[in-house]
């Protein structure tokens, strides 16, 4: 079978892609392949995702799996698919692809195999890589990546990946979609030239909790770190899409979409916003030459949301403390350039400590799932969230555990990058805190207040930042924009057009909050105010409640993603 696909690689090989180098800093090292020659068959660039069916829900049971859906940029076509790039030799002694390959079809009838060749300038053609998938009858989930790290001759020559049937009567026939995700050349024992960065994001995260993370606190009193920071709106849409891009949420246009003009206590058709043709840090980091890695457990987070935009992989994991730690350290490793890495984790997100048997939980005999989701008022949601003082501290303590577990869970992942990487940036970042009664309500999403709003917030960079303490309300939102003005000072990395960062004084030496102004808003919920605003001159002031709802554009479902789910049994059409 082997000699009849080398003959079938040999026929008709005449001419093949170029590969494209990364930009900025490490470009002479990495090599992002560009569009490929295709051999036979056709190719599109676009997203490729594998799916479980917790795709899109809460999955903080301990039967969900630790990976539910795992996106990668990628070439996709109808096997048989022949896709070709022609390499330069190395000037950097050996060198490794990085790739990998799966079936987007959910279902097929015969195994079928994937294979990396070497076709040599003489014309010789060796096979470096393959692999046997079997045939799959039922799909429970959508297949997995099949990942291809193989060494590479150093010389000139043409790499080949393909795919088609196992079986060579077969070979020649269609019907098996087929992703290869985009490959990547880097040297085998390359020094990285710019540091790593790692942005651990954690959901729901008070400002005045830290006192229940020793090891985090501990931490961020390494590097910058402060006092008042605010996240632009009160819940994690908006917030991370103004953390990714730099911009406020009314500059954006990322959350949900108009309100009803008066409560309708029934489920909300919220038409989510998501974000479009706004630059991301990600993708200016990605053309820089980071290897870029987002592992998050939040369904608001999903790749609809647009902020996928910039990252070679983009993972969402089960709602447990780091339950992508051992997915995430293992592409970590794998990395031959500087990495991006973001962790969003979504605990101490309710429902706090599910599995936990220590304290009963108040809130588990309410519907709650059916009011998070209802269009009530103000009033109303205060009235159904409405706890005797004793459950509110149950609930309280609930809350408290999760942080615990995040703590070690958080500790010991980050022990793990600093020991590979000592210089790496490390970021941390809070999207909203969480209101327990503080002014009578519960949960975030509609109010405003500190509860909700200030969050924790810190930069540690060993040998770079000397720790202090800023004080002053300061948007937490810019924190990212903060690290690319660093890397730029001290590392000549191109930082984008991205709004200035307004995290630190003009002479870089400290950070400081007292900017002009400051603006909350794009609330989840009907609330009692839309926002709220701070200025140098008149302090703290809110802002009407308008129901306008978020002005981007409303958010579609990928065209892959969509067919997969519908193959997956999940109702809804697919249309182009």
């Amino acid at each position: 079978m082997l000699r009849c696909l080398l003959i079938c690689l040999l026929f008709g090989l005449s001419s093949c892609g170029k590969s494209s180098p990364a930009g900025g800093a490490d470009a002479p090292r990495v090599e992002r392949l560009g569009e490929p020659t295709a051999l036979v068959g056709q190719a599109t660039a676009r997203p490729s995702t594998t799916l479980s069916p917790w795709y899109g829900q809460t999955a903080y049971d301990p039967e969900a799996p630790a990976i539910l859906s795992d996106q990668r940029q990628a070439w996709t076509g109808a096997a048989p698919l022949r896709l070709a790039w022609d390499l330069a030799a190395s000037t950097q002694g050996p060198r490794q692809l990085n790739t990998a390959v799966r079936a987007e079809s959910t279902k097929w009838e015969h195994a079928w195999t994937a294979s990396v060749f070497w076709q040599e300038e003489s014309g010789e053609v060796q096979l470096l890589w393959q692999e046997s998938i079997a045939a799959q009858y039922e799909a429970a989930h959508s297949p997995s990546w099949n990942a291809a790290q193989v060494s590479l001759p150093q010389g000139a020559g043409t790499l080949i990946l393909g795919a088609q049937w196992e079986n060579p009567g077969l070979a020649a026939q269609s019907g098996l979609r087929v992703a290869w995700q985009r490959p990547e050349v880097f040297p085998s024992n390359g020094a990285r030239e710019l540091p790593d960065i790692v942005l651990i994001s954690i959901d729901t995260l008070r400002h005045d909790v830290l006192t229940e993370m020793p090891q985090l606190q501990a931490l961020m009193d390494e590097g910058w770190q402060w006092q008042e920071a605010y996240a632009p709106s009160n819940w994690t849409l908006p917030a991370m899409a103004s953390l990714f891009t730099g911009l406020g949420v009314d500059e954006h246009g990322v959350g949900r979409g108009p309100f009803a003009a008066s409560a309708t206590g029934k489920a909300e058709n919220r038409a989510f916003r998501s974000l479009q043709q706004v630059p991301t840090i990600a993708e200016v980091l990605h053309a820089q030459g980071y290897a870029t890695g987002m592992w998050h457990q939040n369904p608001f987070l999903e790749a609809w949301s647009g902020l996928d935009l910039g990252f070679e992989r983009y993972v969402r994991c089960a709602d447990r403390p780091l339950s992508a730690a051992a997915d995430a350290w293992q592409w970590w490793q794998q990395q031959s350039s500087s990495r991006f890495l973001v962790l969003h984790e979504f605990t101490p997100h309710y429902p706090y400590a599910p599995n936990w048997q220590g304290v009963p939980d108040p809130l588990a005999d309410l519907p709650t799932a059916s009011w998070f989701g209802a269009d009530l008022t103000p009033q109303e949601r205060m009235r159904r969230f409405s706890l005797p003082s004793e459950q509110q501290e149950a609930v309280r303590a609930r809350y408290r555990h999760q942080l615990h577990a995040l703590d070690q869970a958080l500790s010991d992942m980050i022990a793990k990058l600093r020991a590979s990487s000592p210089q790496c940036v490390i970021l941390i970042h809070a999207d909203h805190g969480e209101e327990l009664w503080d002014d009578g309500r519960f949960e975030h999403g509609f109010g405003f207040n500190d509860s909700v709003t200030r969050v924790p917030l810190a930069i540690i960079w060993p040998k770079e930042l000397e720790p202090a303490v800023g004080h002053g309300p300061a948007p937490a939102h810019h924190l990212l924009t903060l690290c690319l003005e660093l890397l730029q000072e001290r590392r000549g990395l191109s930082a984008g057009d991205f709004p200035q960062s307004a995290l630190r004084s003009t002479s870089g030496m400290a950070p400081q909050g007292g900017q002009t102004s400051l603006h909350i808003g794009a609330p989840l919920y009907r609330s009692l105010v839309g926002g709220r605003s701070w200025s140098a001159t008149e302090g703290w002031e809110d802002l009407p409640f308008d129901g306008r709802g978020s002005q981007g554009l409303e958010a579609q479902l990928p065209l892959g993603t969509a067919q997969q789910l519908v193959e997956l049994g999940y109702t809804g059409e697919v249309s182009d």
